[in-house]
């Protein structure tokens, strides 16, 4: 993605719009991922909670910019893309930009919003990082590391605050968050790699990004957002902090659940909220952020991981009359059947069906 850069400003290559370097303090952005929501055959339009709530986004006096995660289209064809423009960028009145996913990479996107699809730009005192994990499947690597390495590493006192913006969740692979890995609620493969048509045997997270984000946690504060949750049994919002290093992830997929976040950013001080799309009929309405962490997605892990049966016997049949009926039923049915072999009732059966056969 090219982003147009003229002195002190920043231009959306989706919606023309200009972002200001410099802002006046304090400003909000919205981090959106999973943008197409559904998946089902035939679909083209962006998530109907996410074009139900561009409103609320314009209505913001304070917002600056809105981070989609990932997967703005389904189907990656020239329709869906015109849709999204028509649909969400000619309706939101401030700057979009993208890190792109798997759904959106292509000469046609590369076409219509530049090539470019890693890049960064400075809003006074944070810096904002753009990543493309598709390029290198799960790898920041080559060019794209050194400008990685370089944008973390420079020498600018004035950046506070770092963000970095990515479609997979590469971070998954945090020692801290091994308890995911595998038939989760918060992925279906390793790394987090959970709505991607393949997965990503291993990242370099561990080996190189990690330890970048160390050297610079301590100066500056370090968050990490991305979008590709939000299907299936994955978490479709996640907020953690761990060594000073921020961890977030939000996913849209047309369920009741759908929400997005709300940054306000006034200096050094970044602060998050959890807005939900449809809050009447939200089951995580709680604006917290901070709620949803691991100890929330581990206890939630924990539960879905119970077999179906011992659930349903626990939460249902114990407290069901006929439950109880049942076990007198099949008890006293087996009496019945060790008294009558006692007696030899079977025996006398057995007889009278022999006579009935040979008499027929």
């Amino acid at each position: 993605m090219v982003c147009s850069q003229l002195e002190g400003t920043t231009i959306s290559p989706f919606n023309k719009r200009t972002l200001k370097k410099e802002s006046p303090e304090p400003y909000s952005f919205y981090l959106i991922g999973h943008a197409y929501g559904q998946p089902y055959d035939g679909k083209i339009l962006p998530a109907t909670t996410l074009l139900m709530n561009l409103d609320y986004i314009n209505q913001d006096k304070e917002a600056k910019m809105l981070v989609f995660l990932g997967d703005i289209v389904g189907p990656n064809n020239l329709q869906a893309f015109q849709l999204f423009d028509f649909l969400v960028s000619e309706k939101v009145k401030v700057p979009i930009f993208n890190a792109v996913g798997n759904h959106d990479v292509s000469e046609l996107y590369n076409e219509r919003y530049g090539a470019q699809r890693y890049f960064s730009f400075d809003i006074d005192s944070t810096r904002f990082i753009f990543l493309d994990t598709q390029i290198d499947h799960g790898y920041i690597s080559g060019k794209q590391w050194e400008f990685f390495k370089s944008k973390m590493l420079e020498e600018n006192k004035l950046i506070k605050n770092i963000f970095i913006f990515s479609h997979h969740l590469i971070w998954a692979d945090h020692p801290e968050f091994q308890f995911f890995q595998g038939d989760s609620v918060l992925i279906r493969n390793k790394n987090m790699h959970a709505n991607s048509t393949s997965s990503f045997p291993e990242t370099n997270f561990r080996s190189q990004l990690l330890p970048l984000l160390e050297k610079v946690k301590d100066e500056k504060n370090v968050y990490w957002a991305s979008g590709d949750v939000g299907l299936g049994h994955t978490a479709n919002i996640f907020f953690d902090k761990v060594n000073n290093i921020t961890y977030i992830a939000t996913g849209l997929a047309e369920i009741s659940s759908d929400s997005l976040v709300r940054v306000k950013v006034s200096g050094e001080r970044i602060d998050f909220e959890h807005i939900p799309l449809i809050p009447q009929f939200n089951q995580r309405s709680n604006k917290d952020i901070t709620v949803y962490n691991t100890t929330y997605w581990k206890k939630m892990f924990e539960e879905t991981k119970t077999k179906f049966i011992y659930r349903v016997f626990h939460l249902h049949i114990l407290t069901n009359k006929y439950f109880y009926y049942g076990i007198f039923a099949t008890l006293f049915g087996g009496f019945l059947l060790i008294r009558f072999k006692k007696v030899g009732v079977f025996d006398r059966v057995k007889k009278w069906i022999k006579h009935y056969l040979k008499s027929s």
